[in-house]
């Protein structure tokens, strides 16, 4: 992202070539655990909603769902399918890294784009890159957020529940019954990922521009708060029909086309709109904790150069308006 105009010097994006690459892969992966236990309860109540079909809705809304969750299964049903969906902090290591490399200029394919057309391939491709390998991933942590059954009775041969899906998926549908829903993953996040960053990226630099030459310490931080929450809101509304056509896909195993006439014609709005409240609830708040960790960790992973030079920067930019 370009700096604001207007902006200090200081608020300036960090730049992948500034970072040290172990801090950056240490740090990045303990910080979003956190960040998944934090949102994996809500990520539960938004994939049932959608999951449901017309004929046969287990919840009225989102609120009805967090109660029925609840009473029913307690607070281990908020976090089915935690352990499996974990896998993915891996995987977000590939997507961030073909990301950043991506709109840093580092492929000379791009260098006649503007950071922003950067941007927007960048994410494109990571995603292509990426759901590759969190397809199968996606496929069964989902399975494991929608099944409403208790633990399993006393005596039962004890098994993963992943590996039970799994195998439940392969045998019914061969290897690629885990990737089901593989295109219409990519459907729903190529375009979902461009958005949301660089909607990032312009809500941070309108932000940034309002601040001033001399900002509190805090005001960055605070940007990136709310540019990472108008981010999340605006995905999560606009790419919604895509996700909910995703999650049917991959949960009910249904054709891609089959699954999207079906939502359109025999539910219309209802089913295109369905768990957009709770999608919303998720990604708002999502978006903010998100883009402030990642942002955190950047700053965190900063070489001992690519400090030492943004402070004198800094002290520059100070001198100057003294």
């Amino acid at each position: 992202m370009d700096q604001a105009p207007g902006a200090p010097p200081s608020t300036e994006a960090i730049q992948w070539g500034e970072l040290d690459p172990w801090k950056f892969y240490t740090i990045g992966p303990t910080v979003f655990f956190g960040v998944r236990a934090i949102n994996h309860p809500m990520n539960v109540v938004k994939t049932r909603l959608q999951a449901q079909l017309a004929g046969a809705p287990a919840y009225s809304g989102t609120a009805d769902a967090v109660r029925s969750i609840w009473r029913q299964e307690g607070a281990r049903g908020f976090f089915k399918g935690f352990g499996t969906s974990m896998l993915n902090l891996a995987v977000g290591q590939i997507y961030i890294s073909v990301f950043e490399r991506m709109r840093s200029g580092d492929v000379a394919l791009l260098n006649g784009l503007s950071e922003a057309q950067r941007t927007a391939v960048g994410a494109c491709t990571a995603v292509l890159v990426s759901q590759t390998v969190s397809n199968p991933i996606d496929v069964v942590s989902q399975r494991l957020m929608v099944d409403r059954s208790g633990p399993a009775p006393r005596g039962a041969a004890w098994q993963p529940a992943a590996l039970r899906v799994a195998r439940e998926v392969v045998a019914g549908s061969g290897a690629r019954g885990l990737f089901r829903g593989y295109w219409a993953s990519i459907l729903q996040m190529a375009p979902g990922s461009s958005l949301w960053w660089t909607s990032y990226g312009i809500y941070r630099n309108a932000l940034l521009g309002c601040l001033g030459p001399a900002p509190a310490p805090w005001h960055p931080r605070a940007v990136e708060v709310v540019s990472g929450a108008m981010a999340g809101s605006t995905v999560a509304i606009i790419a919604n029909p895509l996700d909910v056509l995703r999650t049917r896909v991959q949960v009910h195993g249904l054709p891609l086309l089959a699954t999207l006439r079906s939502i359109l014609f025999q539910e219309g709005l209802r089913g295109i709109s369905a768990g957009m409240a709770a999608r919303v609830a998720t990604m708002a708040p999502n978006g903010a904790l998100v883009m402030s960790a990642y942002e955190l960790i950047k700053r965190l992973s900063l070489t001992d150069e690519a400090r030492l030079a943004r402070s004198q920067a800094a002290a520059a930019a100070a001198a100057e308006r003294a």
